[in-house]
């Protein structure tokens, strides 16, 4: 071991130096490569990851003091919607509602000649029920007729009306109206 020290001793100082300082930047390349590089770029990534579940705290902050808030919208639409589904019969409803049509086009003085229910036809969340109407009267007693079925508490509209004149067995002139009245169900 002393010859090895007595070796040591015998190179000259400038060696010795450059071999420190060779030894120090291999040391801090292996440091630097194996245990700094991979600890910063873990340390990035983990900034970032705490930098997007802090948006999402953030934003789970805003929906819980906004709760209240969303649930009082959540009743209101929900009320919006019952009331709009009130609109809508029930299949059972119907009959009671071709009724309520039926008085309308006689309340409003035209003479049915035919009343026709067609086929319930599915479009979704609800169903269309046409009804074809054929009818005799004025025109104001049409209008009489449609204003009166506007205000039922049932969505009815009228469509595809024809208004034919005619002449009256007692010779007055009158409409042939022929029109289509379409009612819409509920699932």
């Amino acid at each position: 071991m002393a010859g090895t020290l007595d070796k040591f001793a015998e190179i000259p100082n400038n060696y010795k130096y450059i071999g420190l300082i060779a030894s120090v930047a291999i040391l801090g390349g292996v440091f630097w490569y194996f245990i700094y590089d991979p600890s910063m770029q873990q340390i990035k990534r983990l900034q970032n990851e705490r930098k997007e579940k802090s948006a999402k705290v953030a934003e789970a902050e805003e929906i819980v003091k906004n709760y209240d808030k969303f649930k009082q919208e959540k009743e209101k639409v929900e009320a919006e919607l019952n009331e709009a589904l009130k609109k809508l019969p029930k299949g059972r409803e119907i009959p009671s509602l071709l009724e309520k049509i039926n008085e309308s086009v006689i309340t409003a003085g035209l003479n049915i000649s035919t009343f026709q229910p067609g086929a319930l036809s599915d479009k979704g969340l609800y169903s269309e029920f046409p009804v074809n109407i054929t009818m005799t009267g004025g025109y104001h007693e049409f209008a009489r007729f449609t204003d009166t079925v506007s205000k039922l508490d049932r969505i009815v509209t009228i469509g595809t009306i024809n208004m034919t004149p005619i002449k009256t067995p007692t010779g007055e002139d009158s409409l042939s109206i022929v029109a289509q009245a379409m009612t819409y169900t509920s699932k």
